[in-house]
C-alpha cells in the first residue's frame, strides 16, 4: 500500500519583518539578534502544524523542550518567550504555545505538485537554453560569414597586391626596353616595319654614317618608334602635298630626327 504523498512547507517571510517596532525593540535588547534568530527557528516549528508548537512532556518545562530542539541555550530562550508575550507574539494556550505570525506566512504543496514545478522549471530552463544555442548558433554563422568574407578580401587584396607586382614589372620592362639604344639593324628593321609608305631600306651598311650619328645623340628606340610613327602619318614627307611633292629618304629622316620625333612635319 502507497504510503501518504510527503508534503512541503516554507513561511514567507515579510520584507518588512525587521522594520516592525516589535522586532527593533527585541534587537536593541540584550542578545537581541540572538533573541530574533530564535523566534525565526519557533516559527519554522510551527509552519506544519497550524502554528502551534505543542508541549510533549519530555522536560519540566516547554522551553526547555524548545531549547533542545534549536539547540539555543534555555534561559535565552525563556528570556525570549517572555518578550514575545509582551509584545504580543506569542500566546500561552494551556500548555502549548500559539505564534500568530507564523500561521498566515505558511506555504505548502505536496511533494506531486513539487516535482510538476520542477518540470516547469526545466522546461523554461531548457527553452532558455534552447534559445541560447539558436543564438549560439546564429553567432556562430555572423562570425563564420565575416570570417569568409575577411578571407575573400584577404584574397583578393593579395591578388590586387600580385597584380600591381605585375604591372610595375611589366611597366620597369617595358620601360627598360624602350630606353634601350638600337642597334643599325634594329632601326632600320623598324623603320621597314612602320614606314610602310617609304621605300624599304635594304642594305643599312650605305646609311651607316648618319646611323652611327644617331646612336651617338642616344636616341632611344622609344624615339625612332615617335619618329617613324610621325613620319608615316605625315604626307609633306611622304610628297604628297602641293608644296612637297616627292618623299623624303631614309637618312633624310635620320638626319632631322629630333623635328620629325616632335612632329613638326605632321
Amino acid at each position: 500500500m502507497a504510503g501518504q504523498p510527503r508534503r512541503y512547507y516554507w513561511y514567507k517571510l515579510k520584507n518588512d519583518f525587521f522594520s516592525q517596532i516589535t522586532i527593533k525593540k527585541m534587537r536593541r535588547s540584550q542578545n537581541g539578534d540572538t533573541k530574533v534568530i530564535i523566534y525565526l527557528k519557533m516559527i519554522l516549528m510551527t509552519i506544519d502544524n497550524d502554528g502551534y508548537i505543542e508541549f510533549n512532556g519530555v522536560e519540566d518545562d516547554i522551553c526547555d523542550e524548545i531549547a533542545i530542539a534549536l539547540d539555543e541555550e534555555p534561559e535565552l530562550v525563556k528570556e525570549t518567550v517572555e518578550q514575545l508575550k509582551d509584545m504580543g507574539l506569542i500566546e500561552m494556550l494551556e500548555e502549548d504555545f500559539f505564534l500568530p505570525e507564523a500561521k498566515g506566512g505558511v506555504g505548502s504543496e505536496c511533494d506531486s505538485a513539487e516535482r510538476a514545478r520542477k518540470c516547469r522549471a526545466n522546461k523554461k530552463m531548457l527553452q532558455r537554453n534552447n534559445k541560447v544555442t539558436e543564438s549560439n548558433e546564429e553567432v556562430t554563422n555572423c562570425n563564420t560569414q565575416v570570417t569568409q568574407r575577411r578571407e575573400k578580401e584577404n584574397r583578393e587584396e593579395k591578388e590586387e597586391i600580385k597584380r600591381d607586382k605585375e604591372r610595375e614589372l611589366y611597366t620597369n620592362s617595358t620601360a627598360k626596353t624602350e630606353s634601350k639604344l638600337l642597334e643599325p639593324d634594329e632601326i632600320v628593321n623598324m623603320f621597314n616595319v612602320i614606314c610602310k609608305s617609304y621605300e624599304p631600306v635594304r642594305n643599312y651598311m650605305i646609311y651607316s654614317k648618319v646611323l652611327s650619328t644617331c646612336i651617338c645623340f642616344g636616341y632611344t628606340k622609344q624615339d625612332y618608334r615617335q619618329a617613324f610613327t610621325n613620319a608615316e602619318n605625315s604626307d609633306y614627307l611622304k610628297g604628297l602635298t602641293e608644296s612637297k611633292t616627292f618623299q623624303s629618304t631614309f637618312d633624310w629622316i635620320l638626319e632631322h630626327l629630333e623635328e620629325v620625333k616632335s612632329g613638326k612635319y605632321n
